[in-house]
């Protein structure tokens, strides 16, 4: 088996192994990293400031138009976000939508018998909500859309790939081709040496193929 570690072939063929193994290895690492970076806290930047501006403008104008009102405050929002009422009324704001599903378990909770109330665990991840109250009563609440972590994550990845083909790629033109490349011009020297008469020319032997 000694002998086979010495050979070209061997060589070869371990270089690419383990340069994909580490390719691999960087990558996992890396996606794990992104995949379990906590999320960003949205409660106290955007949320909570747009339920309070809110709901004192709805205290001093019942009528007020929701939706020019929160696009005035937030013109540019850093994440997408959306409003639902007590009323059942949605208003949506950004690029990208709730589910359905959260849209409908908040337009339940709030059809319940009795005062509409609003649950504590609303508060942190991935929704960061907050209450929407008018003169002491809800009367909604305001919601970041949760990440989309395929999309926020997609760009990174394929940066972080494309310079480990880079790295990856020089690498074997070090450690893979270069060893066979220097082989072969051995050989072509060898064998241009003996097609000039040269008798005593000999390739060097240094490997276990």
């Amino acid at each position: 088996m000694s002998q086979n570690y010495r050979s070209l072939y061997w060589r070869i063929g371990l270089c690419f192994i383990g340069i994909i193994a580490a390719v691999l290895a960087i990558q996992g690492i890396v996606l794990l990293w992104l995949v379990n970076e906590p999320d960003q806290e949205a409660r106290t930047t955007v949320t909570a400031p747009l339920a309070r501006a809110l709901g004192d403008a709805l205290a001093n104008n019942p009528s007020l138009d929701i939706k020019a009102f929160a696009e005035r405050q937030l013109p540019t929002p850093p994440r997408p976000y959306y409003i639902i009422m007590t009323s059942g009324d949605a208003y949506f704001f950004g690029k990208r939508r709730p589910s359905d599903v959260a849209v409908q378990t908040v337009r339940e909770v709030f059809q319940m018998p009795g005062e509409a109330i609003y649950p504590r665990n609303w508060d942190g991840a991935p929704y960061w909500s907050s209450p929407l109250q008018v003169n002491g009563t809800l009367r909604g609440i305001v919601a970041v859309v949760p990440r989309d972590q395929i999309a926020e994550l997609w760009p990174r990845m394929a940066a972080l790939a494309f310079a480990l083909f880079t790295v990856g790629t020089m690498l074997a033109s070090q450690f893979i081709f270069r060893p066979a490349h220097r082989r072969l011009k051995a050989l072509e020297s060898t064998a241009r040496r003996l097609g000039a008469g040269d008798i005593n020319a000999r390739a060097v032997e240094d490997g276990g193929d």
